[in-house]
């Protein structure tokens, strides 16, 4: 039983360690199994996919963005995967972001270039995590600006609903996901004109190691009290 037990925990650990993404998409390239395209301009001004910069980390989404409140792209789930995802307990979302400010289109370039996102469940409701990235030192430590890409790293619970940011719904279902939207502002830009635009790569969702190692003590406690 001691030796089960050993070889378990290197097992179990070793999942800590290395655990696999429960979600990952590199954003390079539309992709569509059957189900419906599964990058979507949510924004409805211009989308693209983009080689690589040069710097070996991949292709990526642009999205050109209005004068405003923006949502968009949506990275549909359940379009990739054919059912939707189940996204509760503590996890971390990855994600590289840069946003672009046209120095003679915009009237204060970088003073409002950020991102957010939330996401929704099978029946539309929503969860929301705080501002990811931002530019304007006055909301925060100022993340780089264009060309410079930044790496979100974050640790989110959508099923801890009294953590969620707007727009987070009371009946949002953390465990029937159906889609992630990226979302912003961008109130200097022209109206008509602007050429502002958002760059999105390299979304990855993985468990937290924190509520592994959970699994693995819990697996522990089991065990002990059956030997």
């Amino acid at each position: 039983m001691k030796s089960f037990v050993s070889s378990l925990v290197v097992l179990m650990m070793g999942t800590v360690a290395f655990g696999s993404p429960i979600y990952e998409l590199a954003m390079d390239q539309q992709v569509d199994h059957g189900w419906g395209e599964v990058i979507v301009d949510s924004i409805g001004r211009y989308m693209s996919f983009e080689p690589d910069p040069g710097d070996g980390l991949g292709g990526f989404t642009r999205c050109y963005i209005p004068q405003g409140y923006y949502s968009g792209p949506t990275v549909y789930f359940d379009r990739d995967l054919g059912a939707p995802l189940d996204l509760s307990g503590p996890l971390t979302i990855e994600f590289d972001i840069r946003v672009y400010n046209d120095e003679e289109l915009n009237e204060h370039p970088y003073e409002d270039a950020n991102g957010f996102v939330y996401f929704k469940d099978v029946d539309g409701n929503n969860y929301g995590l705080t501002m990811l990235y931002q530019t304007n030192s006055d909301w925060g430590p100022a993340h780089p600006q264009f060309p410079e890409w930044y790496h979100v790293v974050a640790q989110m619970n959508l099923s801890d609903l009294g953590a969620g940011e707007y727009p987070t719904s009371a009946q949002f279902d953390a465990t029937q996901v159906t889609r992630i939207i990226f979302r912003g502002t961008d109130w200097y830009t022209d109206a008509e004109l602007g050429a502002d635009f958002v760059d999105l790569r390299n979304l990855v969702i993985t468990p937290e190691p924190a509520s592994l190692a959970l699994l693995v003590l819990g697996g522990l406690a089991v065990l002990r009290r059956r030997s």
